[in-house]
């Protein structure tokens, strides 16, 4: 099955919901140490978290925590696979943004460097458009619609003076 295939089972699944605090849960369980129930709340969330790097990079870090070396290569190479995947998905721009499955998949893919972000509707898409220094990059939020209760909002980016 493919990373596209995986993804639309993914979220047209029952249990997905692509703006979840399972993912800051998780995040909280790595920062007080709780290497055991990272993996826990990880396997309680599969149908929500499967298709995201930053869950695949704490759990390497969890099962290194753990001493489980071959879990830990497993989960690294998890992580490169997903990036590049979401990655081939489009060009970043609003013509062809990337396809994520989770809202923190934006911030796995751009990383520290966002100065702002922002949605905008682009013809019948749901655009995730993130400001960096040097560069804007869009990811395409359509599915989550369902999960924002908020209306999308075209806010320009405040540049850094």
């Amino acid at each position: 099955m493919t990373f596209l295939q995986q993804r639309e089972r993914l979220i047209t699944g029952k249990l997905f919901h692509g703006i979840s605090s399972c993912y800051a849960e998780i995040q909280n369980l790595v920062k007080s140490g709780q290497w055991r129930n990272v993996v826990k709340i990880y396997q309680q969330n599969i149908h929500t978290l499967k298709l995201s790097p930053g869950a695949h990079s704490m759990l390497k870090l969890a099962h290194l925590k753990l001493g489980d070396l071959k879990m830990a290569t497993q989960e690294e190479r998890q992580v490169t696979y997903l990036i590049q995947q979401i990655i081939k998905t489009g060009e970043g721009n609003r013509e062809k943004p990337y396809l994520i499955t989770i809202m923190s998949d934006v911030h796995d893919i751009v990383g520290d460097e966002l100065l702002n972000e922002w949605q905008e509707k682009h013809g019948n898409r749901l655009i995730d458009i993130v400001q960096l220094s040097g560069a804007t990059v869009c990811f395409d939020i359509s599915h989550l619609r369902r999960f924002i209760r908020f209306s999308p909002v075209k806010c320009p980016p405040k540049l850094p003076k």
